[in-house]
C-alpha cells in the first residue's frame, strides 16, 4: 500500500462536512470549526497540506468513526489504547512504503 494511497480520501472529507448549524472538530481541521462554506477544492487543499502521518491518523479516524472530540472524551486508558492503534497503523503505512519512522 502506498503512502500516498488516496482511497479513503473521500470518507476523510466527507468527515469535514457538518451541518450549517453545528460546529465540529474534525481530524483534519484540529478545531472547532464551521465546514458548511468549505468547497470540495478547499477540503482537497486542506488533506493535502497534512502530513503523511496527519493523513493517515484522519483516515484511520474516519474509518473508525471517530473525530478528535471523541478522543478528547475517552478515559485515559481507552485514549491511549487508541492512540497505541492509530501509532501502530502509521508505522505499518510508513514501512510498507519503505519509509522509516522516527523514533519518539
Amino acid at each position: 500500500m502506498s503512502l500516498f494511497n488516496t482511497s479513503g480520501l473521500g470518507s476523510v472529507l466527507a468527515g469535514l462536512t457538518t451541518s450549517k448549524t453545528q460546529p465540529t472538530k474534525t481530524a483534519l481541521d484540529g478545531g472547532t470549526s464551521f465546514r458548511d462554506n468549505m468547497s470540495a477544492v478547499d477540503k482537497f487543499m486542506t488533506y493535502q497540506q497534512m502530513t503523511p502521518a496527519e493523513k493517515i491518523r484522519a483516515s484511520y479516524l474516519s474509518a473508525h468513526g471517530l473525530t478528535e472530540d471523541d478522543i478528547a472524551s475517552m478515559s485515559p486508558e481507552d485514549r491511549q489504547k487508541v492512540e497505541d492503534m492509530i501509532l501502530d497503523e502509521i508505522k505499518k503505512q510508513l514501512e510498507a512504503s519503505g519509509t522509516k519512522p522516527n523514533a519518539g
